[in-house]
């Protein structure tokens, strides 16, 4: 059973995810590496308490900048594909199979994907 404070930072949280646009959400899960909105709003507290609520909590790397321009560049189909075939739902480890994919020589088509 949750605690009344649990239930309460739940409620806080879905309110603050209804309130994000579709691109918002799609920030979010890049910054986080996931598609969990729970994840997102862990993040979103994380960086709140750092004084800038759209703040990552770590400032992302080139490769990260790289990784987030890659994810938001695919459809949605193109991102269901790759979490079926890595079984996953995390948008790090779909840029990671794709690096190693570029590494093997097997680049795709020309926008990288």
């Amino acid at each position: 059973m949750y605690s009344e404070i649990r239930l309460d930072d739940i409620r806080r949280g879905m309110e603050w995810w209804e309130s994000l646009s579709e691109a918002e959400r799609s920030e979010w899960f890049a910054k986080v590496g996931t598609t969990r909105p729970a994840d997102a709003w862990d993040a979103f507290k994380r960086s709140r308490r750092g004084g800038d609520s759209m703040k990552p909590a770590v400032q992302p790397t080139e490769e990260l900048r790289r990784g987030m321009d890659w994810w938001k560049s695919l459809s949605e189909d193109e991102r269901t594909e790759w979490f079926a075939k890595l079984d996953t739902h995390r948008p790090k480890d779909a840029w990671s199979a794709f690096r190693r994919s570029l590494t093997k020589g097997d680049e795709g088509d020309q926008e990288g994907r």
